[in-house]
């Protein structure tokens, strides 16, 4: 995330940290589930699980954009075929 950490003062320092943080924290377990951990991230229909999560994750993680962007559809695929399903009472989570 290369705007980010270029910005003056504190807000650019916290911003750096913070991205280093959690790059350090998901390294893990983005390298055993490689690519698919950010198709899984965009397919689950939940608030902030969605289509820009999954670009800051690819942008994060360093994957290409020719590489992200067919992972991150897939995933948008899978999470409206999700809901279209439960809209039409195929999938009764209640």
């Amino acid at each position: 995330m290369p705007v980010l950490p270029r910005l003056p003062g504190r807000p650019g320092a916290w911003a750096a940290r913070y991205l280093a943080w959690q790059e350090r924290r998901h390294a893990r377990k983005f390298a055993r589930l490689g690519e698919l951990a950010l198709v899984l991230v965009v397919a689950v229909p939940l608030p902030a699980t969605g289509a820009w999560t999954g670009c800051l994750l690819a942008t994060m993680f360093a994957i290409p954009p020719g590489r992200a962007l067919p992972l991150v559809s897939l995933g948008v695929l899978i999470a409206g075929g999700i809901v279209l399903a439960a809209s039409l009472g195929l999938l009764r989570f209640f």
